[in-house]
């Protein structure tokens, strides 16, 4: 029998996380938003597949120990262009030494697709 190849695509990707500690030291609006960016983590990413450019930047910010909130942008140069919002949350609840974080993500995504919306759940159990 005659067997095609399925090559696999090139992927690079390249990216950077920053604690925004530094920030919240540096911060003149008082302690509540200086505690706020304590928590808090941004994101930058820069991807290339066959030929299209991924341009992806995110912030996540725990407002306490238990409750996160996330929310993205991205954005597909090439053949057909696209952009992407994103949000989301954690919560986690403590159970005895461990604790379940539940995660939800929201994703919608801009271009010529049918079924344009993404919901993710996960469960997880931290120890």
């Amino acid at each position: 029998f005659d067997v095609d190849p399925d090559p696999v695509p090139l992927n690079i990707r390249a990216g950077l996380a920053y604690r925004l500690e530094s920030i919240a030291e540096m911060s003149a609006q008082g302690a509540a938003v200086s505690n706020l960016l304590k928590g808090s983590l941004g994101t930058f990413e820069v991807a290339a597949r066959n030929g299209e450019i991924y341009i992806r930047t995110g912030l996540e910010v725990w407002l306490n120990k238990s409750i996160a909130v996330r929310g993205g942008y991205g954005l597909k140069n090439g053949s057909d262009s696209a952009t992407t919002l994103s949000f989301g949350g954690s919560a986690k609840l403590p159970i005895s030494s461990t604790a379940v974080q539940i995660d939800y993500g929201f994703q919608l995504l801009s271009g010529d697709f049918q079924d344009n919306i993404t919901q993710r759940f996960s469960i997880n159990l931290l120890f």
